[in-house]
């Protein structure tokens, strides 16, 4: 089976950094009853009928504070190809946030635990620490075009192009982008072949094979 798609990942901060990293929660604000202010009234010599309306209550707001979880996992609606799809984007965003913030790494989001793939994350994180090198939140792509996908049981075989535009920068100050130093802006074009493998229902990288790699181009033959 033989089918094209593209992943647009802009090294944005907003886009690479905030992206479902925090909940917020709406006040809600109740009415404020007003203060009584207490007005003179003259004496009368009759005292006014009591009043024969119903008496009034107040409405209480009920604010629900906790939400039982489900008991199950919903079902995916997605098909096998489009679940391998969503995993390889997710592996694609993963890499690039470990690279731009290597000690807020999510491994778990990126491979199989244990596998090659893990392992060379791993590693990779640990270079950039001991260097204080990162990528550029703010310059360069990274595009990745799945040209085929092959299924069989367990385990898949994405056949992907990447074109690799990030920047590796000494950062200085990360309080001010602006004095960062390019270590790296070279560009290129890999072919490879990630095996994908599915582990409680989710398929996550088990490995990667490179075929090839152009530098100084970045265009892909889909």
């Amino acid at each position: 089976m033989r089918s094209t798609q593209v992943f647009v990942f802009g090294l944005t901060a907003a886009t690479l950094l905030a992206a479902g990293c925090s909940n917020s929660s709406e006040a809600i604000k109740l009415p404020v009853q007003p203060t009584a202010v207490e007005t003179a009234i003259a004496p009368t010599t009759t005292p006014p009928p009591p009043s024969t309306a119903p008496p009034t209550t107040s409405a209480t707001t009920v604010i629900a504070t906790t939400v039982a979880a489900p008991t199950t996992a919903p079902p995916t609606t997605l098909d096998t190809e489009s679940q391998i799809r969503a995993a390889v984007e997710l592996t694609q965003l993963t890499f690039l946030r470990c690279g731009i913030a290597p000690e807020f790494c999510e491994f778990d989001k990126y491979a199989v635990p244990g596998s090659p793939s893990d392992k060379r994350l791993r590693s990779y994180v640990e270079e950039r620490l001991a260097e204080g090198l990162r990528v550029s939140p703010t310059s360069g792509d990274l595009k990745a075009v799945i040209l085929s996908i092959e299924v069989r049981g367990a385990r898949a075989s994405v056949e992907i192009c990447q074109m690799d535009s990030r920047v590796l920068v000494d950062p200085r100050s990360p309080a001010s982008p602006d004095d960062d130093i390019i270590v790296n802006d070279d560009v290129g074009t890999r072919y490879q072949t990630s095996i994908m493998k599915r582990v409680d229902g989710t398929w996550r990288l088990q490995e990667v094979e490179v075929l090839s790699l152009t530098l100084g181009v970045l265009e892909c033959d889909a």
